[in-house]
């Protein structure tokens, strides 16, 4: 299993983006990290 999470420090927060077996998919979802980062203005 693999993880994708952003972490928030100064609000102590973490966030799970994505979570997928890697022998159902190749990489992860990049589509949707790039989505969610742009949706909350994380660099």
């Amino acid at each position: 299993m693999y993880s994708i999470y952003s972490h928030a420090e100064q609000e102590q927060r973490i966030e799970f983006i994505e979570l997928y077996f890697k022998g159902d998919k190749e990489n992860e979802n990049r589509e949707r990290i790039k989505e969610y980062l742009k949706n909350n203005q994380i660099a």
